[in-house]
Order: structure tokens, then C-alpha cells, then sequence
């Protein structure tokens, strides 16, 4: 008792400092002795001491780099870096591992550091090369791109085991298409690192685009002995069994390497022939596999998992959801049985049922807060409801633990560019391209994104580059023909139709169709594209579609008769077809035969009640007659019928004119609960927000629903966005969208009496008499617009300018939303 009390006495009067010092030595002796986890656990006591102990926290970042914790490395480096900015080996390795992550911001933040204090240094210098080459790309500069891959080449000559010039010098060759050499180095990365899959895919791809299909097969079973979980690779090894027709084979191969595999690997094993089955026997076959297996008593979770996935396909709903629910609450915690839990979250949002997804997600995060697949659940609900701060702090969170991520990124994008952060959301998808290994699915999304920010040429290089890799994906061809479309390069356009057309696959050959008739009318070729068109008929490549494009064009010519001559050829042809009738209807209304075209939709709306162009054309040509009314009726009776979104955006749009303000918010709220991803019901909800109700928190909800606006180039967004600006009291911002948005909207008034108000709170009173006189001239009599002007104008002429209002809720609007 006498030597614990000493002991405890002894402990009373040692520092704090010295109890950190003491711990330290200990993770410096058990990190030297070979026991990592005991000398973390030894460091964490040195940090609750001393938070600032520069030794401790590098030796901490280092041992969970060296047991591959790299998300958890990455922060500690982070942090080290931070507040020790000169410490060289958090400099070097946090920069590493920036370039590893493709965090380019932070690359490139830190490792001009690194080289500062150690200039030549072989590792910070092929870390150069790739940050250099990077910037190449995304500036679309050639001339940096060959330097950086001059300083690879150096540091390549001298260690040839550096990953970052070794990527460099791939990218480089890919671009080149000198798929050989690519070959050579990827196999190359692919020894130095055998874990990393993105090498393996790519081998792949080299080997399919060089037609060497038996090497495609024997790399795909060399992975998936590898990778036996990885679905993408399983799936993609059944897919080549069967474009090789070696059925048999595959079975016994798939059989006998899970007769092979380790415990640890063998449900994924037995789950691939299980798949395998399903696609070559149907669904019974894989059904009959599984209940073999469960009565073997293999992985009885998982493989009820996988019957009830295989319910799912069937159309048994409701026993899927009730062998799951099953299976769940028979089995133990575990990574599985929240995979389950998942699965089932999912099946639930796909039915309806969000309240008892998110109780499932709950329950996963509850037992694994860094759970990936319901961190990303999670975050896609916040996007939805515009939490997008709570979103990315999830998705963070989810990057930290597969840093990889497609799904995680492709979601962190979403939530910035909902924030109006397109730079961040640019870089995500990028990102998400380089991670996927520019699937065409990354690479589609990433440069949609790009032409929206007006930057078509990096768009076109990035399916350039996804189309090097899959050179059988049709549907980068089809977005590199919209492209080429939307430039007006008509060559590069009939190009891809070429190659489209080629495609046994039904979407590419009426793609094709459509850009060959596209560049044909576009270079005012009419003869050439009625002919083109007719022939297509006459083969049966082609349908009403094209029979309507010659109307087009007939019509565009003023060849009315000879219009209505062909149309009824085509009728006679096929007197029963809708298509057919629908167009006559159009033709009626273009020639001004009213009467007859409304009778012909309201026949089509009578065969094919849950067409929604027919309800749509209908009401349209009622309200073109002034028949409001009727119209109004069509469009409720079309929703009832068919719920389509696009009728709902029509009703709105008729509340607004009628005035009733509030009737169209609602309706807008409805649509924007179920997608709130929609730009043009985001407008048109945060246009009527923001000039029916004054109070700060409707104007607060409108500001988070426009945020997505910033940057826009489009001018009814323009308005949108810079008026709530000049609501919330930002006369500069308010005018950067503004000007240009009454500059590209010269005839709309509500617009110029933004842009006026804007002057007036700017102090700039000449150019707002102006522009308020336009919009005196343009406003309807008697309406909130003319109203509202002419308040706007006393205003200007008295000494004060009191903050601009919003016109009266019960007003109309003069449909100042984008339509």
C-alpha cells in the first residue's frame, strides 16, 4: 500500500508536460518495437496533454499513413502543416498524399513549400510534375501540359517507381493514342501498384480498344481473384463470358474459384455465380442457386439479401420487403447486416416510403456514424430539402473513409453547385471523372456541367478522353454530337451521325437520324434533308419524327399545299396512327384551321388518355383562340390523368395570369418538393417568393432556393437572382445580374423596373429615369407593374429612396417567372 501511495504521490507532482513526454517516449519505443496501434493509442494520451506537441502529432500522422488510415493521416498532416508551416516531411507528405487524393487546391497550396526548403527533392519534384500537368488540363494549355511532362520524363529517368510523373506520362500517351506505350506504363503501374483497381481498369480499356479480347478475359479473372467483392469487375467478367460465348467455362471457372476462396472471400464468390446464372438462365435458375446455398448453410444474411433481391426484379415487392425486414432483425450488428439495412432504406424510397428509409439510415448511422453508403443517403436528402451545409458536412465525412468515391463526389458537387459554388462543384466532378476512370457516366455529367458554364471546349475533352477508354459507348457519342450541335460545327456534327448510325441500338440510330437532319437543315440543305429523310422513311429507319421534320421544312419553304399533300399520303399510308393525326392537328393550327386541330386532340386526348402532349397541345390551342376557360379544364383534366410535371407547370403558369399568386406558389411548392434539382421550378418559386411576401423569412427561403442562380447567364434567371440580391440589400450584386438581364429581356417590363429600383438605390438617378420611362412603356394599364412604376418614378424625384417593395400578393404578376 506504502509503494502505491508513493507511486500516486510521485504522479501528483509530475508536470503535465512531463506526463506527455513520458507517453511519448513510450509510442516512440512501441512504434520502434513494431506495435503501431498500442504507440497511437500512447500518442492520443501525449495530445490530451499537449495539444501542440509537433514530434508526437508527426509520428501519429505517420504511423496511420503506414497502416493505410490515409483519410485519417491526411487530416493530421493537414493540421500539421497548418501550424507548422515549416516543418518539411508534413509539408512533403501531406502533399503527396493531396496529389494521391487529387486535392489540386491543396497540392498546390503546400507543396511550392515543400520545394522551397528542399529544391531537389526526386519525390516533391514528380509531386510537381503531376500538379503542373493538372493545371495543363484544366486550363487547357497545351504548351504547360509538354513541360510538365518534360519535368516527368526527368524525374522518370532517374527513379521509375514515382506514381505522379508515371500518371503524366500515361495521360500524355493516351492523348497521343499511342495505346501500346500506354499499355506498357500502365502495366508498369499496375506492379508498382497492385492494389490500386483504376490501372487495372485501364488496362482494360487499352486492351479492348486494341481488339485483344482474350487478354481483356484473362486480366478480368486475374482481378477478380483480387477483387472478388468489387460488383463493377464481377459484373464486367459475366458480360465478357457471354460476348465470348463461353458459358460452360465461365460456370466452372466462377465455381471453382469459389470452391478456392478464402473464408474472407468467398461470399463474394458464390454471389458472382449466382449472378452469373441470373443472366445466363433467368432468374429461376439464380433463385435455385440461392436457396441451395442457404440451405448449406452459407451466409444465411446474405444470401436472403439475395433472394429478396431477385424478388425485386420478379415484381415481389412486398415478400422482398418482408424477407428483408426478416433478416434484419434476425441478425447481428455487423458491416453486413447495415448493408442490408441499406438496401432496404433504398427499396423503401423507391416505393415512397422516405419515413422509413430515413429511420433504416438512422439506424446504421446510430451503430456507424462513418457508415459511407448512409452518409450519402443522408446527404442526398439534405440537397433535396437545400441543407446543403449539413450535406457536405456528411459528405466529408464519407470522403474521409473511400476518398474515391464516385457516388460521394458526384453528390459533393451537387450540393455546391446548389450552393451556387461552381468552382468547388467543377472541381468534385472532375474529380469524380479521374476516380471513375471517365466512365462515360462521370464524363457526361462533368461536361454538361462545363457547357452550362460556357466552356464547350474542355467539355469536348473530356468525352474525348472517356471515349479513348470506352470507344463502344454510344451515348458519349451522342452528347459529343449535341456538342459539335450547339457549336454549329456541322462537319464534326454529320461525323458522329456517321458513327452513330453504325450502332445496332435503336437510341443511336434516331440520334443519328437527328443530327444528320440537324446539320443538313443547319447549313439551309432542305432538298437534301427532305430527300435524306424520305428515304429513311421508305427503309423504315425512320417514323412520324422524320415525317414531321419535312413538314418543317416544307412549311419553312411556304410550300403549305405541298405540306398537306404529303401529310395525307402518310395518312393513308397509316390511317390508325396517332403520330400521324397529331401532326395533321399541328398542321391544322399552323394553316389556321382551328376548329379542325382542336377537334383532332380532343379525339387523340379521347384514344390515348395518358398522353400528356395531347392534353398539352389541346390546351395550348385553346388558349391560343382566347379560350381560357376551357383551357384551364384540359390542363386539371390532364394532371388527373396523367400527373405529368410539365401540365402542373402549366396550371401555375395560368395562376400567375389570372393573378392568383398564392394558387401558383402552392403549386410550385408541390413540384419543388418533388424535384427540387429543377432549375426552372427553382426560378420560377424564388421569382414569387420573393415579390409576393415581404417578410425576412420568405425572402430567407428565396435567397437558399436561388443560390444555384449565382453566375447564371440566362436572363430570366438574371432577374431572378439579382432581384432578391437588391431585396436583401446588395445594390452591387443585385446590379451585376440585373444590367444584363434587362439587356437581354429589352421588352419585358417588370424586368426594367428591377433594373430602375437598382439605379435608384445606387444613387444613380439619370440612367434609372431611363430605364424606369422604358418600363412605363411597357407595362400593361392598370397593371401591379404599371403600379409599381409609377411609385418607382415618384421616388426618383423625392430626396429619399426607401428600399424597394415587393407588389401586392394579390396583384398579378405579369408572369415575370421564366416559362
Amino acid at each position: 500500500m506504502l509503494a502505491f501511495a508513493l507511486l500516486a504521490a510521485l504522479g501528483a507532482c509530475e508536470s503535465s508536460e512531463e506526463r506527455a513526454a513520458r507517453h511519448y517516449a513510450s509510442g516512440v519505443e512501441l512504434a520502434e518495437a513494431g506495435d503501431p496501434s498500442r504507440a497511437m493509442v500512447e500518442l492520443r494520451n501525449v495530445f490530451k496533454l499537449d495539444p501542440d506537441h509537433e514530434e508526437a502529432r508527426l509520428l501519429y500522422a505517420r504511423l496511420l499513413n503506414q497502416t493505410s488510415a490515409r483519410g485519417d493521416a491526411y487530416k493530421q498532416y493537414l493540421r500539421l502543416v497548418q501550424q507548422f508551416p515549416n516543418n518539411i516531411e508534413a509539408l512533403s507528405e501531406f502533399s503527396a498524399l493531396a496529389v494521391a487524393n487529387t486535392d489540386w487546391p491543396n497540392a498546390r497550396k503546400y507543396l511550392p513549400r515543400a520545394l522551397e526548403a528542399a529544391p531537389d527533392d526526386l519525390t516533391l519534384m514528380g509531386l510537381k510534375s503531376a500538379v503542373d500537368y493538372q493545371r495543363g488540363i484544366e486550363d487547357d494549355d497545351a504548351d504547360l501540359r509538354a513541360e510538365a511532362l518534360k519535368q516527368a520524363e526527368i524525374v522518370l529517368a532517374r527513379d521509375d517507381t514515382q506514381i505522379p510523373p508515371l500518371q503524366v506520362r500515361i495521360d500524355a500517351l493516351l492523348r497521343a493514342e499511342d495505346e501500346v506505350a500506354a499499355l506498357r506504363e500502365v502495366e508498369r503501374a499496375i506492379t508498382l501498384q497492385p492494389d490500386d483497381l483504376s490501372y487495372h481498369e485501364l488496362k482494360l480499356t487499352l486492351l479492348d480498344a486494341m481488339g485483344r479480347s482474350d487478354d481483356i478475359g484473362a486480366h478480368l479473372e486475374e482481378i477478380f481473384r483480387q477483387f472478388p467483392e468489387n460488383e463493377r469487375i464481377r459484373e464486367r467478367l459475366i458480360r465478357w463470358y457471354l460476348e465470348a460465348g463461353k458459358l460452360d467455362e465461365a460456370e466452372a471457372f466462377l465455381r471453382g474459384e469459389a470452391e478456392r476462396a478464402d473464408p474472407a472471400d468467398r461470399d463474394g464468390a458464390l454471389a458472382t455465380v449466382v449472378e452469373f446464372l441470373r443472366v445466363t438462365q433467368g432468374p429461376d435458375a439464380a433463385m435455385t442457386e440461392v436457396d441451395k446455398l442457404i440451405e448449406a448453410g452459407e451466409n444465411q444474411a446474405l444470401f436472403g439479401s439475395l433472394r429478396a433481391g431477385l424478388m425485386l426484379q420478379d415484381g415481389r415487392t412486398d415478400e422482398a420487403v418482408a424477407l428483408l425486414r426478416e433478416i434484419i432483425d434476425t441478425a447481428e450488428p455487423s458491416p453486413q447486416t447495415d448493408r442490408i439495412r441499406i438496401t432496404l432504406a433504398r427499396v423503401l424510397e423507391s416505393q415512397g416510403d422516405r419515413v422509413g428509409a430515413r429511420a433504416l439510415i438512422e439506424e446504421v448511422l446510430t451503430q456507424d456514424p462513418s457508415n459511407v453508403g448512409a452518409l450519402k443517403m443522408r446527404a442526398g436528402w439534405l440537397i433535396e430539402t437545400d441543407k446543403t451545409g449539413e450535406a457536405i458536412a456528411a459528405l466529408r465525412v464519407a470522403l474521409d473513409q473511400e476518398p474515391r468515391d464516385v457516388e460521394t463526389l458526384a453528390l459533393l458537387a451537387d450540393a455546391h453547385e446548389r450552393e451556387g459554388n461552381y468552382q468547388l462543384a467543377g472541381e468534385r466532378l472532375s474529380l469524380a471523372v479521374e476516380s471513375s476512370n471517365y466512365t462515360p457516366e462521370t464524363a457526361i455529367d462533368y461536361a454538361r456541367f462545363l457547357v452550362q458554364r460556357n466552356q464547350p471546349d474542355q467539355a469536348e475533352q473530356v468525352l474525348a478522353a472517356s471515349l479513348r477508354r470506352n470507344p463502344g459507348a454510344h451515348p458519349l457519342l451522342i452528347e459529343m454530337g449535341q456538342l459539335f450541335l450547339r457549336e454549329q460545327d456541322w462537319r464534326r456534327v454529320e461525323e458522329i451521325a456517321a458513327r452513330l448510325a453504325q450502332f445496332q441500338n435503336p437510341e443511336a440510330q434516331q440520334t443519328a437520324l437527328g443530327l444528320r437532319t440537324a446539320a443538313l437543315q443547319g447549313q439551309n440543305r432542305l432538298d437534301e434533308t427532305n430527300a435524306y429523310l424520305q428515304e429513311m422513311l421508305d427503309t423504315g429507319a425512320a417514323g412520324p419524327q422524320a415525317a414531321a421534320l419535312v413538314i418543317q421544312n416544307m412549311l419553312r419553304e411556304n410550300k403549305v399545299d405541298e405540306a398537306k399533300a404529303y401529310l395525307e399520303t402518310q395518312l393513308e399510308r397509316e390511317p390508325e396512327s396517332l403520330e400521324y393525326r397529331f401532326l395533321q392537328a399541328g398542321l391544322d393550327l399552323a394553316t389556321g384551321n382551328d376548329a379542325a386541330a382542336i377537334a383532332t386532340y380532343r379525339e387523340l386526348i379521347e384514344a390515348s388518355p395518358k398522353t400528356p402532349r395531347f392534353h398539352r397541345a389541346l390546351a395550348l390551342a385553346l388558349l391560343g383562340q382566347g379560350k381560357d376557360d376551357e383551357a384551364d379544364v384540359v390542363i386539371a383534366a390532364g394532371i388527373e390523368a396523367t400527373g405529368e410535371p410539365s401540365l402542373r407547370l402549366m396550371q401555375a403558369n395560368r395562376a400567375e395570369a389570372r393573378g392568383d399568386l398564392a394558387g401558383a406558389i402552392e403549386i410550385y411548392e408541390e413540384l419543388y418538393a418533388e424535384d427540387s434539382s429543377n432549375l426552372l421550378v427553382a426560378n420560377n418559386l424564388a421569382s414569387l417568393l420573393s415579390t409576393t411576401d415581404e417578410s425576412p423569412e420568405a425572402l430567407e427561403r428565396a435567397q437558399v432556393i436561388a443560390r444555384r442562380l449565382r453566375d447564371t447567364e440566362i436572363p430570366p434567371l438574371q432577374d431572378t437572382y439579382g432581384w432578391i440580391a437588391l431585396r436583401r440589400g446588395d445594390v452591387e450584386e443585385a446590379l451585376a445580374y440585373l444590367e444584363p438581364a434587362a439587356a437581354g429581356m429589352p421588352d419585358h417590363p417588370e424586368t426594367q423596373l428591377h433594373l430602375g429600383l437598382a439605379y435608384i438605390e445606387a444613387g444613380r438617378r439619370d440612367e434609372a429615369r431611363e430605364v424606369l420611362e422604358r418600363a412605363h412603356e411597357l407595362a400593361p394599364a392598370d397593371s401591379t407593374v404599371a403600379k409599381a412604376v409609377e411609385e418607382a418614378r415618384e421616388r426618383l424625384e423625392t430626396s429619399g429612396s426607401p428600399a424597394p417593395s415587393a407588389p401586392s400578393e394579390n396583384a398579378p404578376s405579369d408572369d415575370t417567372s421564366a416559362q
